[in-house]
C-alpha cells in the first residue's frame, strides 16, 4: 500500500523468535497484535507462523500472518523502482546483544554482493547497485552488536530525547544517522549533528507544517504514518524538494 501511494523507502521492526528467526514484531508481547498472552520471543516460527495477526486491526486483514525479515527483504530487493528500508532492532529485555548479532547477520547474508564489493567499485557504480538497508535502534547495545557482527552495514542511534551524550554514543557507535523524535531535534541540535558527520532523520511526523520546519533546519529524512497526508495528490503546498 505504501508503494502504491508512491513512498520508497519504509521502516519495520524486527525481533528474534525462539529459533532465532529474524522477524517483523513491534511490541515485547503478542497479546495486542494476536491475542496470543505470551512474550514475542516465546514461539519458535513455525509456530509463529500459525497466529491470525490480522484480525484485531479489521475484519478485512483476518488471517494475516507475521512476516519474517527474509520475506520483507526479497520484496525490497525485487521491486521495481526499489524499495528502501530501515530496519529498528528492536530486541525483547535480555536479548539486545543476540538480536542485535542476528539482524545483522541476516541482512548482511541478504545483502552480501553489495557488502563485499571493494569501496571504489562501489562509488563507480552505485547507480547500478540496491542500497543498503539502514539498521536502527533505541537500544545501545543492540547497534553495537549489529556493529561488530557487520560493520559495514549504516547504522542510526534511536532517541526519544537528547541525553547529554547523545551526540558521543552516535559517535561510538560509528552511526551515520540519529533518528530522533521530532520534540527533540531544535536547530542548534540539528547543526551539531550535521557538524559530526551525522544525517538528521525524525520520526513521528504527520503533519505538513512541523514537516517543512524541520527540512528549512537541514533533516534528511522524515518517518510518519500518514502517508495520506504526504502523498502528491493530498498535499496542498509540496514541501522543499530539495530536501525530501
Amino acid at each position: 500500500m505504501g508503494v502504491a501511494l508512491g513512498s520508497r523507502m519504509f521502516e519495520c521492526d524486527v525481533k528474534l523468535s525462539k529459533d532465532g528467526v529474524p522477524y517483523l514484531m513491534h511490541d515485547d508481547l503478542l497479546l495486542r497484535t494476536t491475542r496470543y498472552p505470551h512474550a514475542a520471543n516465546a514461539l519458535t516460527w513455525p509456530e509463529l507462523q500459525r497466529l491470525d495477526a490480522g484480525s484485531w486491526h479489521s475484519p478485512g486483514f483476518a488471517e494475516a500472518r507475521i512476516p519474517n525479515l527474509a520475506q520483507v527483504m526479497r520484496f525490497c530487493t525485487q521491486s521495481q523502482p526499489e524499495v528502501l528500508v530501515n530496519f529498528e532492532i528492536k530486541p525483547n529485555p535480555g536479548e539486545s546483544t543476540r538480536t542485535g548479532k542476528g539482524v545483522a547477520n541476516a541482512v548482511r547474508a541478504h545483502w552480501r554482493t553489495q557488502c563485499e564489493r571493494p569501496k571504489q567499485m562501489l562509488s563507480s557504480q552505485a547507480r547500478h547497485l540496491k542500497t543498503l538497508p539502514l539498521l536502527s535502534s533505541f537500544d545501545f547495545d543492540a547497534l553495537s552488536a549489529a556493529q561488530d557482527a557487520a560493520p559495514e552495514l549504516p547504522r542510526a542511534l534511536l532517541l526519544a530525547q537528547a541525553a547529554p551524550n547523545w551526540l558521543s554514543q552516535a559517535q561510538k557507535l560509528e552511526c551515520r544517522a540519529i533518528v530522533g523524535h521530532w520534540s527533540m531535534w531544535t536547530e542548534v541540535r540539528v547543526q551539531e549533528a550535521l557538524q559530526a558527520g551525522l544525517a538528521c532523520m525524525s520520526y513521528t511526523v504527520n503533519e505538513l507544517e512541523l514537516a517543512q520546519k524541520l527540512l528549512d533546519w537541514g533533516v534528511k529524512s522524515l518517518i510518519s504514518d500518514r502517508l495520506d497526508v504526504f502523498s502528491r495528490e493530498s498535499a496542498h503546498e509540496p514541501l522543499n524538494a530539495g530536501n525530501r
